[in-house]
């Protein structure tokens, strides 16, 4: 076979996954969810066997160890979701439905991962988010319509903003460097990477988060909260490397500023929250802006450290899908008021204990996974001589307590009466994987890593 074709394999098998359950879509097929994982597998297999390094397609697609991991972490990251939703989804006619738009969101994001041209990151993005937008309205309540409309209009706006910074980067490669090209340059590269921010919830570019997050059922937040924005980060590295060379101290600034206000203005903006859905898409911001410390004072030169920001990306993915999963099981379809988990650790006291490590692990509590990858990340701001970077970091560490023990104390310190439907075994089982990897991974990060190609 095709070289080219090889490289691209998961997301053929993932198309095709979609289309045969998109085909059955009108018609009760209750295999659609299993057919669904079984889809997910083979991506996982499938990617461990393609070409580790090369670019195909006429140097349009990179497949390095920026795609073998991002691939990897976002397959498995939908494999939970796909596993938490069985059970949730079984008894809605749009099943098949379901599973076919996440499979061609999820090839959206296999893209945006190893795309290497601008105008293609542009189509991959549009590829992810436009199924996202029927899935945040799939529950069809009012809400979630609300809630979609404004994901809708906001995605609409943010990618004519990427475009027009196509454009003016575009314009910029046919003339020498004088000051001006260099304004134009970053002006370009700003409107560009604000529609990668939009779907990585980086602040000012956040808006739409708390209220579509709230909007969807708990599986579909999970999914924009994780696979949607690994993927839009993994994308603004690519685009920084492209340009560092050329913006350097302008990006310094840029980065430097965005980090700060995120990790400032997520976590006040968190304190006062009451619904869980909307202190995790604030929560989220918090950490995009943590994400943000490595490219601080990367200008192109210094090698970036790659495997931190990889490495803090999955730790906080899989705590906080975790989360999104458990809001699944407690609350259902119903709203995620911080009262219903009074009270958790009583009638399920499994969900109380696994919730309490996604939490604590978001934070940065040793020895948990969450400790590790922050710490990896503030030593990169030490290392760049970025120590006000690195004590903001640490400050908004210790002030997302707040909001996290705050929950915690809900559960085991507050009396509470509701009774809590029996979780399905698909929903443990993620929760276990979940749980076991946060305890676990701080102790085989070196083989995770070698696995996934960062080694």
């Amino acid at each position: 076979m095709n070289q080219d074709f090889l490289a691209v394999l998961p997301e053929i098998a993932l198309i095709i996954a979609a289309i045969v359950i998109l085909f059955v879509s009108n018609r009760r097929f209750p295999w659609a969810g299993l057919l669904t994982v079984l889809a997910l597998l083979v991506a996982l297999f499938l990617n461990s066997f393609i070409p580790q390094t090369g670019l195909f397609f006429h140097r349009s697609l990179a497949v390095d160890r920026f795609a073998v991991a991002g691939r990897f972490f976002v397959y498995l990251l939908a494999l939970l979701v796909v596993l938490s939703s069985i059970d949730y989804f079984r008894n809605l006619k749009k099943e098949s439905l379901f599973y076919s738009l996440l499979l061609f969101s999820l090839v959206g994001a296999s893209f945006l991962l190893s795309v290497n041209h601008l105008i293609l990151i542009i189509i991959a993005l549009e590829l992810m988010t436009i199924p996202t937008y029927s899935l945040v309205a799939f529950s069809g309540k009012r809400l979630a319509q609300e809630g979609a409309f404004k994901y809708l209009v906001m995605g609409l706006v943010f990618l004519g903003l990427m475009v027009f910074g196509f454009s003016y980067l575009s314009i910029a490669q046919f003339f020498t460097q004088t000051p001006s090209l260099m304004a134009l340059l970053f002006f370009g590269f700003v409107l560009f990477v604000s529609g990668l921010s939009f779907k990585a919830t980086i602040f000012p570019f956040h808006f739409w988060a708390p209220d579509t997050y709230e909007a969807s059922t708990p599986q579909v937040a999970g999914f924009l909260a994780t696979v949607s924005k690994l993927a839009a980060m993994v994308a603004i590295l690519r685009v920084v490397f492209a340009f560092a060379s050329n913006l350097g101290a302008s990006l310094i600034s840029f980065f430097f500023v965005l980090s700060l206000i995120s990790m400032t203005f997520g976590n006040l903006a968190a304190l006062t929250q009451d619904n869980l859905k909307r202190m995790m898409a604030y929560s989220g911001i918090v950490h995009a802006g943590y994400l943000l410390i490595p490219l601080v004072g990367f200008t192109g030169g210094a090698q970036l450290p790659t495997t931190a920001i990889f490495f803090y990306l999955f730790v906080y993915a899989l705590a906080n899908l975790g989360v999104f999963l458990i809001i699944s099981g407690v609350c259902g379809q119903e709203k995620a008021e911080l009262k219903k988990f009074e009270g958790l650790h009583r009638s399920s006291p499994f969900l109380a204990l696994a919730l309490s490590v996604c939490l604590l692990s978001l934070g940065g509590m040793p020895p948990l996974a969450g400790f590790f990858g922050k710490l990896y990340l503030f030593q990169t701001a030490i290392q760049n001589n970025q120590l006000v970077l690195a004590l903001f970091g640490l400050t908004n560490s210790v002030l997302s307590f707040g909001y996290y023990l705050r929950v915690i104390k809900s559960m085991y310190f507050e009396e509470g009466r509701q009774v809590i439907k029996e979780p399905s075994p698909w929903l443990i089982g993620s929760l276990y994987f979940v749980v076991f990897s946060l305890l676990t991974i701080p102790f085989i990060q070196n083989a995770l890593l070698a696995l996934v190609g960062l080694g």
